[in-house]
């Protein structure tokens, strides 16, 4: 059984912030091939792959709506084991609304963020265009301990003094914040990697733009190599630990959106029964950095 043991910016979220669940990232690994998807992560992935696929190829919005709906198409497709969708009462989307869902986030994204956009975000002005898309950080610094290995949306450059850089993640779920531990994990990243520099403002560490709301949400005050470098580090500890004394399964607000909730010793219906088998023949892999893994 081979895991990721590097830290990407969604495992700083589980294991720092704890904004999730030890059980659900270790079976969502275990389990990989038989849970179902799930519909905010297809929809998700279909507008992020038009949006990439547009600033590469510099499309229209017809050409763009045109992609995310062959994306979608392709997603429910293949989605073998079924399509989970929220038990939330309050669930504003639904595998009935994901295409109309996916329409309108294309479209709103190529209103505020394109160049040729009718409602832009003057933010986006301020710097170059075309920005650089999925950019993979790989940082490998002392030990293997301390690896992060990440992608973030979109890296614009040209900007003004100070801030010649911004980093940009694309949002495209309901709600209208995010956790800046994923942000402050970039920076940290870009100057690791150099493409920050390091007498850069760090006021600005990057902003969040949430697609379906028109909302760009800045993210202040870098917290510093030694803080994101220590966050690195107990997310991968907590993995170890996890792996030599089986994961905390703590229920939350976060059961509702979970995929792997049917394999779940605490909310699960008994369909999978070999868990304890599955997680005693784990054994300690580390997955090259030059392998591509979701973010």
């Amino acid at each position: 059984m081979t895991i990721p043991m590097y830290s990407r910016s969604s495992d700083i979220k589980t294991f720092v912030t704890g904004e999730d669940c030890e059980g659900n990232w270790l079976l969502k690994h275990l389990y990989k091939d038989e849970l179902p998807d799930t519909t905010w992560f297809i929809l998700g992935t279909a507008v992020h792959s038009t949006i990439e696929h547009s600033i590469l190829n510099d499309w229209s919005l017809d050409e763009m709506l045109g992609d995310v709906d062959l994306n979608l198409m392709m997603a429910v497709g293949e989605a073998t084991n079924g399509i989970l969708e929220s038990t939330a009462k309050n669930a504003k989307r639904s595998k009935a609304t994901m295409r109309d869902d996916a329409q309108r986030l294309v479209t709103r994204w190529h209103n505020a963020a394109h160049p040729e956009g009718n409602v832009r975000n003057p933010i986006f002005d301020l710097y170059d265009w075309p920005p650089k898309v999925e950019h993979r950080i790989v940082v490998k610094p002392r030990d293997m301990g301390r690896q992060l290995y990440t992608t973030v949306d979109a890296i614009f450059e040209g900007g003004p003094d100070g801030e010649a850089v911004m980093i940009v993640d694309w949002k495209t779920g309901s709600t209208t914040s995010a956790p800046h531990s994923q942000l402050q994990t970039y920076f940290f990243g870009g100057l690791e990697e150099g493409w920050i520099e390091e007498d850069a403002n760090k006021l600005l560490v990057g902003r969040f733009f949430h697609v379906d709301h028109f909302k760009d949400e800045p993210v202040f005050d870098y917290y510093g190599d030694t803080v994101i470098d220590t966050w690195i580090k107990r997310t991968h500890d907590t993995k170890m630990a996890m792996l030599d004394h089986g994961p905390a399964f703590s229920p939350d607000w976060y059961c509702k959106y979970c995929p792997a909730r049917q394999a779940c010793p605490l909310r699960g219906d008994g369909s999978f029964k070999d868990i304890g088998n599955r997680l005693d023949s784990i054994r300690l892999t580390y997955i090259p950095t030059d392998r591509k893994e979701d973010k």
